[in-house]
């Protein structure tokens, strides 16, 4: 087994110690043990529910340059890092104290469930197939149940989504699918105060009018050059604003003013109505413009960067497909 640090000893036990012969022989005469006379490879790494895994660091990933001391590793993660592999060789002596580089890849052992968590983390890639991690095949009908109860509490209206969500979450814990400590770490609690600071910048735009100002000042001169200049400046408008307001009330606030643009100036309201309809899910250059690409950007260990490079010449692609194909109508 992976002892955590508040195990308690008992005799008979054995321990497989990995360091300096001399501290080994201080640590043996000190605390009143004696040498065992098993070597390595008869001692069993894998047993039952603890395994063995390899894992690298990402290019990127946030632990580089730190120590596995100053990280905290085995109360942080629940494992024990057996060697550290570098440049084609290991290194056996104070790896606890060696700053991790890019490219570094260690052995580590603990229960498969930690193990199984470090797949989340980001900054680590674990080299183990996901067959080497078992499966609690058994709780696999009580995941069924409880997704489907989940789907059709909602579609048959009798529990809103967020709390049918709440209470799936809840029994996967208690009836064993999901661990407690697995649970916790799949939640993103950054991801959760940026939605809630989202929510709450949006309401306040919302009732204090500076979004509708906003829209009315933008949109009104640009209306006077014609049709396609006003759906694109209503396509521009929805995607900054849905970066702030939820999609639902940045169509709520802007359509009103695309219909009365469009009646004011004598425009069809339809290809105006459909800049605003597409706009509002085409705001893709920051993380912040939908809660669901938040949620994906921790266990994707995705940069606001990425975003940006990736979602800014889509957006640009929508935008310009958009208008074409409204011009045609």
């Amino acid at each position: 087994m992976a002892p955590s640090a508040t195990e308690r000893l008992q005799a008979g036990d054995r321990l497989l110690a990995q360091g300096g012969l001399r501290r080994l022989q201080r640590v043996v005469e000190e605390k009143g043990l004696i040498w065992s006379q098993a070597t390595v490879d008869e001692i069993e790494l894998l047993v039952g529910d603890v395994g063995v895994a390899e894992v690298t660091l990402t290019p990127r990933s946030p632990l580089v340059g730190k120590t596995l001391r100053q990280l905290n590793f085995r109360e942080q993660f629940g494992l024990t890092v057996l060697a550290l592999w570098r440049g084609g060789k290991a290194l056996e002596r104070f790896i606890g104290n060696e700053p991790l580089h890019r490219g570094d890849a260690f052995l580590v052992q603990g229960p498969w469930s930690k193990i199984g968590l470090l797949h989340r983390q980001p900054g680590l890639l674990v080299l183990s197939e996901d067959k080497d991690i078992p499966r609690r095949i058994r709780k696999a009908p009580w995941a069924i149940v409880i997704l489907v109860s989940m789907i059709a509490a909602v579609v048959a209206k009798i529990l809103s989504l967020p709390v049918a969500t709440l209470g799936a979450a809840i029994l996967t814990v208690i009836t064993g699918c999901l661990q407690a400590e697995e649970a916790r770490a799949a939640v993103s609690w950054r991801v959760l105060f940026v939605i809630a600071g989202m929510l709450a910048l949006g309401e306040a735009m919302q009732q204090s009018g500076a979004a509708e100002w906003i829209a009315q000042t933008l949109l009104t001169p640009v209306a006077d050059l014609g049709p396609l200049p006003a759906m694109a400046m209503l396509f521009l408008l929805t995607v900054v604003l849905t970066l702030f307001v939820s999609n639902h009330a940045t169509a709520a606030l802007v359509a009103p003013i695309a219909f009365s643009v469009a009646s004011s100036h004598h425009f069809d309201p339809h290809p105006l109505l459909l800049a605003v309809a597409v706009g509002t899910s085409a705001a893709l250059v920051t993380p912040f413009a939908h809660p669901s690409t938040l949620l994906v950007m921790g266990p994707g260990g995705y940069k606001f960067r990425d975003y940006l490079r990736v979602g800014l010449p889509l957006s640009a692609v929508i935008f310009v497909t958009v208008l074409t194909g409204l011009a045609l109508l």
